[in-house]
């Protein structure tokens, strides 16, 4: 069947843009805003699955064609994109920034965004605020997708042509993927679940199966239930409903509003119709790719929180590049040049890519003297996992420091996000005696395991105890741990925190595991910055927002707020666990003050987690561990 222009589908691509913009800028307003992602998946699984399935039937699918049309439809607007933004990252970052701009402007170039940016971190945290190119994850599973899903589409299609059989093999498909990411997710690996393919099939397969539907039926909505869906559609993004995962609701009522035609005399036919509206579905792709690293652009010069003068600034800058971009460049590419000089323009764009990125690389080798690129270089320095070194432990997540050929884990390190950080504190020693340590980190909660952040955390924190704990293998464990929280769960009630809670939990934990006969270190606190040190100050100082004087009084912290904090702490670990409570913080600090900094660069990789560099300065601290 013919398929013919629907003009709701640039009318939801508009709402689609626009949360994600919304919640980008104005992330308190429009705090679901994100899952605007979710709604384009679907639309793209909808108008692609029905090009190829138009085509099939009528005998004139070509694989070339296909592919072709996609080249012209993503690259030339990505690649004009990773242009200007690499010409503006030359200008505007700091010799780290700029190296770890170029990697994923590579991964970018070859639409592998999605894994490297789940290689390095997350989406949601605020060391991600900063990541020029986050946004092109997305892109990166759109492209996978269309590069397997027309063999695969293909090849069931010459087994079988029916439509029933099709939507059963669709269901089935999409049934898995949505219990793989129900299962990876519960395995605490919700970053997996958020970029990568397979735990994102079954976004674009609802659009598949919206679309098998409407060619099966061929049907109109009524008013009354089009009029219901849409309203679903915009406020399952806007209001979260407990119990009801926003992204399912979201996109099955999607799926459903595209498996038929709008009736003629719709009462929302002039929303639906909005000439505005309409305008920036057409253009929701450049915007896209062009609101992200605007606003970042933004934030890293001004540093902190923009103004909303700034902000609605950044809004026109967008616009006005966006337009820009699909007027002279995705218009042009598709429609206005034919296959060579398309062909011929996009590798000289990817090769000016691949080189300044690659020179942009090999410049951070070059030594520099200037006080704000040293304390840069610790940036997003602190410990994390090698993909070779993961390892399944017992159905948990976990990481192998140090392997040995006898693969034993003699030692574990336990702990949230802050035992990841003492790792390089730890591998010479590890290396020194040949001893193989499993990293168990359950990252955003505390190791306790009679109280906790919340539920969830403290049923993880005991599900963890259980195996680590009697693993026969392990005969010394390492725990660190943040040291504050303003709300804490002892499995009936919240608790109000006091000086000495998580520690005389700390201690319960140590005592459990000496029952175990384990051997139990403990790491004390450290003053932590209050802000996102290395990448705040670097720019402060860079962009002159801040003076000499002010930056001698930003590396450091009076200690006697220190010893408010945490002095108590300290002096009952000290008191119930003798020398196997190992005091760190004299390390960084004097009498006085509380250094976050020397000449040689930072010690901290972010607000919280100490940087390569401020771990190393520990390995003479607790190297006695391992004798």
């Amino acid at each position: 069947m013919k398929f013919s222009y629907r003009k709701e589908i640039d009318f939801l691509r508009a709402v689609a843009v626009i949360y994600v913009i919304a919640f980008h800028f104005f992330p308190k307003i429009v705090p679901h805003g994100y899952l605007g992602v979710d709604l384009f998946f679907v639309i793209s699984g909808f108008l692609i699955s029905m090009q190829i399935y138009n085509l099939l039937i009528i005998n004139k699918f070509s694989m070339k064609n296909f592919y072709f049309k996609r080249v012209k439809r993503i690259l030339p607007a990505t690649f004009f994109l990773l242009i200007c933004t690499s010409i503006i990252s030359v200008i505007l970052l700091t010799k780290n920034d700029l190296y770890l701009f170029s990697e994923s402007a590579l991964f970018s170039a070859t639409f592998l965004a999605n894994f490297h940016f789940w290689f390095i971190g997350g989406y949601f945290a605020a060391a991600d605020e900063l990541k020029i190119l986050l946004h092109l994850w997305s892109l990166g599973v759109e492209e996978q997708f269309y590069i397997f899903f027309p063999i695969i589409f293909l090849f069931i299609f010459k087994f079988t042509k029916d439509i029933n059989k099709l939507i059963i093999i669709v269901s089935i498909i999409t049934f898995l993927s949505l219990s793989t990411n129900f299962f990876i997710k519960n395995l605490g690996l919700g970053d997996t679940a958020f970029f990568l393919l397979p735990t994102r099939i079954w976004n674009l397969s609802f659009g598949i199966l919206a679309m098998l539907i409407f060619v099966k039926k061929n049907k109109y909505h009524n008013n009354y239930l089009a009029t219901v869906y849409l309203i679903v559609i915009l406020l399952s993004i806007l209001i979260k409903i407990p119990g009801i995962p926003s992204d399912i609701l979201l996109i099955t009522f999607t799926a459903i509003f595209l498996s038929r035609r709008l009736p003629q005399n719709f009462p929302l036919t002039n929303i639906i119709e909005n000439k505005y509206l309409n305008f920036i579905g057409l253009i929701s792709f450049s915007l896209y790719l062009w609101h992200w690293p605007v606003l970042v652009f933004f934030k890293y010069y001004y540093v902190d929180n923009l103004n909303i003068i700034i902000k609605v600034l950044a809004l026109v800058i967008v616009f006005f590049s966006a337009y820009l971009s699909y007027t002279f460049i995705e218009k042009k590419f598709r429609y206005g040049l034919n296959y060579k000089k398309v062909i011929n323009l996009l590798i000289i764009m990817f090769s000016f890519i691949i080189i300044i990125s690659l020179v942009n690389i090999f410049n951070k080798k070059i030594k520099v003297d200037e006080f704000y690129e040293k304390i840069s270089k610790n940036s997003y320095t602190n410990y994390k996992c090698k993909f070779t070194n993961f390892t399944n432990y017992n159905l948990l997540k976990a990481c192998l420091i140090n392997k040995t050929k006898n693969n034993i884990n003699s030692v574990a390190l336990i702990g949230n996000s802050h035992i990841q950080m003492y790792v390089p504190s730890f591998e010479p020693s590890l290396k020194n005696k040949n001893l193989q340590a499993i990293l168990i980190s359950n990252t955003g909660c505390l190791p306790s395991i009679n109280l906790n952040i919340n539920e969830s955390c403290l049923n993880r924190s005991i599900k963890y105890f259980n195996k680590y704990s009697e693993d026969k293998e392990i005969k010394t464990i390492i725990i660190a741990t943040t040291w504050q929280n303003n709300q804490l769960y002892d499995g009936k009630k919240n608790l109000l925190n006091d000086p000495f809670i998580i520690g005389k939990s700390i201690i319960n934990l140590v005592k459990e595991l000496e029952k175990k006969n384990k051997k139990v270190f403990v790491l004390g606190p450290i003053q932590r910055p209050s802000y996102d040190f290395p990448q705040d100050l670097s720019r402060l100082i860079k962009f002159k927002h801040i003076n000499k004087t002010q930056v001698q009084k930003e590396i450091k912290i009076e200690k006697s707020i220190f010893e408010k904090n945490y002095s108590s702490t300290i002096n009952l670990l000290e008191k119930e666990l003798g020398e196997n409570f190992i005091n760190i913080s004299d390390t960084f600090c004097n009498d006085n003050f509380c250094f976050l900094a020397d000449e040689k660069g930072s010690y901290f990789a972010d607000d919280g987690h100490l940087s390569n560099y401020g771990a190393k300065l520990l390995i003479n601290k607790v190297k006695f561990i391992f004798k």
